[in-house]
């Protein structure tokens, strides 16, 4: 059962529409909301243009989502690629593993 969802909207590697302003979109606080209420889940989402990813909470979530635009796309990606190889070797059983997939995405 989902119990802890991470939402990520990652940062712009330079300048885009919404560089002016850090406001985040409203898709994930939007749906982080819509979990929290309706279905009890616990919710963490960061937005990289003003808060630090706490690895880990990603890599103690149960669902990790991660939204993009064209211009985040590539750092979507390279976070996507770093959560997919830090959780594919990470064992909830071990404080081992779980110190080494949280070297691995810093």
């Amino acid at each position: 059962m989902i119990e802890k969802v991470v939402l990520i909207e990652p940062k712009s590697p330079g300048f885009h529409v919404f560089s002016k302003f850090k406001l985040p979109r409203l898709g994930l606080p939007l749906l982080g909301a819509i979990l929290q209420k309706e279905l009890g889940i616990q919710v963490k989402i960061y937005f990289q243009e003003i808060t630090k990813i706490d690895w880990d909470v990603v890599l103690n979530s149960d669902l990790i989502g991660i939204s993009t635009i064209t211009p985040t796309a590539p750092i979507a990606y390279g976070l996507a690629d770093q959560i997919r190889y830090s959780m594919s070797t990470f064992s909830r059983d071990t404080a081992t593993s779980r110190e080494q997939a949280q070297r691995r995405v810093r």
